[in-house]
């Protein structure tokens, strides 16, 4: 299995997927100096696009804290009103070097009268948006951001888990090795099917370990 990070191999690495709003990590690669800009943490099975956010190098350790995207979406957005603007637009206002994927509900282009976006940062400003049309949104691995509804398409991932003994924490310990299971899927496994809302990836002393939280 590959473990990488900015093209360096990956100490450890503790990923988080949520299923609404941008994943992030905080990872310790290899080398003396630090990583900085746009990376590719590449782990095994899928390659997520991430900006370092804060880092550096502190004696024998090379630290980060990644960002999804283009790491943007934590940066303060000016208060604005807009009138007779499509969410489309508004959220391409909002999001500025981001990509939002092209495919987006009907809804995201029939113009709404009124809207004020309060100042703050730019995912609290998605995030009211999507949550006004009754959606939600997220980073896929690639970068790109998508609103739509949540739905739980079934997953041909498979995953071995650990008995199930305390169902009421809603979650599961599994073991891949990939890191393909990701939230917004359905995972069928030995104690049943689960829909997936959100997924904790961690490498530690060359162990992958995951966690995946259900409805």
């Amino acid at each position: 299995m590959s473990f990488l990070c900015g093209g360096r191999p990956l100490i450890e690495c503790r990923l988080y997927l949520p299923q609404d709003g941008a994943f992030r990590a905080r990872v310790e690669v290899d080398g003396t100096t630090a990583i900085a800009g746009q990376v590719d943490l590449e782990l095994p099975g899928t390659t997520f696009k991430c900006t370092v956010r804060r880092g550096g190098a502190t004696g024998s350790r090379v630290l980060a804290v990644l960002s999804s995207g283009m790491g943007t979406l934590t940066a303060p957005v000016g208060g604005q009103a807009f009138y007779e603007a499509t969410p489309r637009s508004i959220l391409q206002q909002t999001i500025g070097i981001e990509t939002l994927n092209a495919e987006l509900p009907q809804i995201a282009d029939e113009p709404i009268a009124r809207w004020v976006r309060i100042a703050g940062p730019a995912d609290e400003a998605v995030s009211q948006l999507a949550s006004y049309l009754g959606l939600s949104w997220w980073f896929d691995p690639d970068g790109t951001i998508k609103l739509g509804a949540l739905s739980y398409p079934p997953s041909s991932v498979t995953i071995d888990v650990l008995p199930n003994d305390n169902p009421e924490w809603g979650r599961l310990m599994f073991a891949s090795e990939e890191a393909t299971v990701l939230p917004r899927t359905t995972i069928t496994t030995d104690y049943g099917s689960y829909a997936v809302t959100e997924v904790r990836y961690s490498l530690s002393e060359g162990i992958w370990r995951g966690i995946l939280y259900y409805a």
